[in-house]
């Protein structure tokens, strides 16, 4: 419902489920410090893996209790693009994508002003992730 608070975040993490079926990803990457961004994209139930990144050790711990979320800790964040770099280098550094793999981000731009999810961004992992 477009009167709700989070309708854009709804619609940006329904739909990044559904492009990542589509394009057969191999995982939904996605910072949150809420975790609302988490709860709403396991709730799709997409096949891709859903990681996400919270500077927040209470979600951390939170988060294991979700289906299908992997956390990780991460404080250090850009600007968008260079977060998103980060992210996929950390996840291809320990072998959970790999080069060729199409990834779905979620993020909230600018990602300073530590918005609510309403962005996707699709990427293709290469030798320089």
């Amino acid at each position: 419902m477009p009167a709700s608070p989070t309708f854009i975040s709804d619609a940006v993490c329904y739909n990044a489920c559904k492009i990542s079926e589509n394009v057969q990803a191999a995982a939904i990457l996605g910072l949150t410090v809420s975790g609302y961004t988490a709860f709403m994209l396991a709730s799709h139930r997409p096949k891709s893996n859903i990681f996400i990144f919270t500077s927040s050790l209470k979600m951390l711990n939170m988060f294991s209790l979700i289906w299908g979320v992997r956390a990780f800790f991460y404080d250090h964040p850009h600007n968008t693009e260079e977060t998103m770099t980060t992210v996929r280098r950390f996840l291809k550094g320990r072998n959970y994508i790999k080069s060729g793999d199409i990834v779905v981000h979620t993020a909230s731009i600018p990602l300073s002003e530590g918005g609510r999810t309403n962005a996707i961004k699709l990427a293709t992992i290469n030798g320089a992730d």
